[in-house]
């Protein structure tokens, strides 16, 4: 009876074995999908932040000329790290962990930046001078409303910089999601690879 039950214990550990061998043996054939959705998500969330971002604020100024090269390094590094990431590169998986830090790292930034000039032109009494500042700072869509506002986004610049910062936290989450997923399941396959090797041998 004891030996039976030693038996049936020794023939599942072997299973549950063979059952993680041949499950890291399918890695090889299937791409990481998991890590590369998240990847993608980060991306569509931080396109939606820089959206809001850029329809709060003036049109010329140093700040959003440099918002936008930043997005436009984000999307194509971003979209490159995750077609990387898919095929269970630990390079592409710890980038887009850096670029879940960029966003983090925005939120300190730009959606700050458009709640203070905001409620500094908001809480201005002098016209003339409410008028220079929201030119030079504030967006005309928040400063004039009407045919230039968007009518799903309300013209309030602190609903719009909190908005802005909750994209880039879910955007930030999904990158470093995508991040960890990604080195775990490139360790997983390459430590696999290698056993192979030194099986050969």
């Amino acid at each position: 009876m004891i030996n039976e039950m030693e038996k049936n214990k020794t023939m599942s550990k072997m299973s549950d074995l063979e059952f993680d061998k041949n499950s890291v043996e399918m890695m090889r054939y299937r791409n990481n999908k998991l890590a590369y959705n998240l990847g993608l998500g980060g991306l569509a969330f931080g396109v939606l932040a820089s959206f809001i971002v850029l329809n709060s604020m003036a049109a010329i100024t140093v700040q959003v000329i440099l918002c936008i090269f930043l997005n436009i390094f984000m999307l194509l590094s971003g979209f490159l790290a995750c077609e990387r990431t898919k095929t269970y590169s630990r390079k592409g998986s710890i980038f887009l962990g850096v670029l879940g830090g960029i966003n983090i790292l925005q939120i300190f930034w730009l959606p700050l930046t458009i709640i203070t000039t905001y409620n500094k032109w908001n809480s201005m009494t002098d016209l003339n001078e409410k008028g220079t500042y929201g030119r030079e700072n504030v967006g005309t869509v928040i400063t004039e409303g009407g045919a230039n506002s968007i009518h799903w986004l309300s013209t309030n610049g602190n609903f719009r910089g909190i908005l802005a910062i909750v994209f880039l936290v879910i955007s930030a989450a999904f990158f470093i999601s995508a991040s960890v997923i990604g080195v775990m399941k490139s360790n997983k396959l390459n430590n696999y690879l290698n056993s192979l090797k030194v099986e050969k041998k």
